[in-house]
C-alpha cells in the first residue's frame, strides 16, 4: 500500500495520526470493484492538506456508496471509506436524507484513522487539538446533519485568506469540534480516545434509533431530534 506524504504544514499531526496512512482502505483497481450505478461523482475542490490527487481526485456518492477515485501511477485507485469530507461531499450526503442513514450507519464502526470533527487541516498548531479520530465517527455526525438542518446554504462569498477553512464549514457545524468523547472526559477531551468497541457500542446505539424510527418521515424525524437530541443522548457518550 502506498503512503501519502503529507506537506510540512502537517508535520506535527503525522506523530499523533500515525496511524492514519497505515490503516486507510486497502487501494484496489477500478476493473476489480464496481460502485452503484447510480453514484453522483463530485470533484473535490475543497482540498486539504492531506490530498495529493489535486483536481484529479472524485468522490462518488450514492445513497449507498461514499468513496474516491483517483489515478496513481496509471492505475485507477477506488477506497472506501473516504479519508475525510469536504463541504460539496458533506452537501451531497446530506440531500439523501433519511435514505442515506443505513449506509452512514454501517459505516459507524469503521476503526481507520483520519480527518474527523471541525478540526482545520491547514492548522500547524495540532497539538492541543483531537487528533487520530476514526473516520466512523464522520459517518455518525452526518445522521446528525441530516437530523439538525432542512437545508443547507453555502452560496456564501469566501475572502481568500487564513480563516477560508472555517468559512466554509460554518454552514455543516452543528457542535463545537463535531467529534465523540466519552461522557467521563468531559472535561479533558483529548484524553478520550475511541476504541474499536467504543465504535461498536456507538453504532448499536445509532442502529437501535434508526430501528425504532426509521418509519417515521423526515420531517417527523428532525422534529423528535430537535425535541430530544442526539441518540447519543442517554448513553456513556456525547458530541461536543
Amino acid at each position: 500500500m502506498k503512503k501519502y506524504c503529507l506537506p510540512i504544514l502537517l508535520i506535527l499531526c503525522v506523530c499523533c495520526c500515525k496511524t492514519t496512512a497505515d490503516n486507510r482502505g486497502e487501494h484496489v483497481d477500478n476493473a476489480s470493484t464496481n460502485p452503484p450505478s447510480d453514484v453522483v461523482v463530485i470533484k473535490d475542490s475543497f482540498l486539504t492538506s492531506n490530498d495529493l490527487y489535486s483536481s484529479d481526485k472524485e468522490f462518488l456518492v450514492s445513497r449507498n456508496y461514499i468513496g474516491t477515485r483517483y489515478v496513481s501511477g496509471g492505475d485507477t485507485i477506488i477506497e472506501e471509506p473516504v479519508f475525510g469530507l469536504p463541504p460539496n461531499v458533506m452537501k451531497e450526503i446530506h440531500s439523501y436524507g433519511k435514505d442515506i442513514i443505513p449506509y452512514l450507519i454501517s459505516h459507524i464502526d469503521t476503526k481507520q484513522n483520519g480527518i474527523a470533527g471541525f478540526i482545520n487541516p491547514y492548522d500547524s498548531n495540532l497539538r492541543n487539538k483531537i487528533l487520530g479520530c476514526p473516520l466512523g465517527v464522520n459517518y455518525a455526525y452526518m445522521i446528525e446533519l441530516i437530523m439538525a438542518k432542512d437545508t443547507i446554504v453555502d452560496n456564501i462569498h469566501y475572502a481568500v485568506g487564513h480563516d477560508i477553512w472555517y468559512e466554509k464549514m460554518k454552514p455543516y457545524q452543528i457542535y463545537g469540534q463535531c467529534v465523540i468523547i466519552r461522557k467521563k472526559d468531559k472535561d479533558n477531551p483529548q484524553k478520550s480516545e475511541m476504541t474499536v468497541d467504543d465504535l461498536k457500542t456507538v453504532k448499536a446505539i445509532y442502529n437501535n434509533w434508526w430501528e425504532s424510527n426509521k418509519n417515521e418521515d423526515l420531517d417527523s424525524l428532525r422534529k423528535k431530534w430537535r425535541e430530544d437530541g442526539s441518540p447519543l443522548r442517554k448513553s456513556s457518550f456525547m458530541w461536543i
